[in-house]
C-alpha cells in the first residue's frame, strides 16, 4: 500500500490496484454516500485500470505503476 497527498493505492497479490481517498483529487475514490459536511463523504474503493502490476507509487498528485512489461 502507498499514499499520496489525497490518496491510497493498494496493490493485490493478483496484480490488480484498488485505489481510495478524496474524490475531488484525482477522482480516484468514489463518493459512495454524500453528507452536507464534506468531511463526512464514505469513500469506498475503486479498482484501477491497471493490469498486471507489480509496483505501485504516489505522490502528491500523481500514482504511478509498473506492470509486467516494465
Amino acid at each position: 500500500m502507498v499514499s499520496g497527498g489525497h490518496h491510497s493505492l493498494a496493490l493485490t497479490a493478483d496484480g490488480s490496484i484498488y485505489g481510495f481517498g478524496d474524490a475531488e483529487c484525482g477522482k480516484i475514490g468514489v463518493i459512495a454516500e454524500k453528507d452536507e459536511n464534506r468531511e463526512n463523504e464514505k469513500m469506498k474503493l475503486d479498482l484501477v485500470g491497471a493490469k498486471y502490476a507489480t509496483d505501485v507509487f504516489a505522490a502528491k498528485h500523481s500514482s504511478y505503476y509498473i506492470n509486467t512489461d516494465g
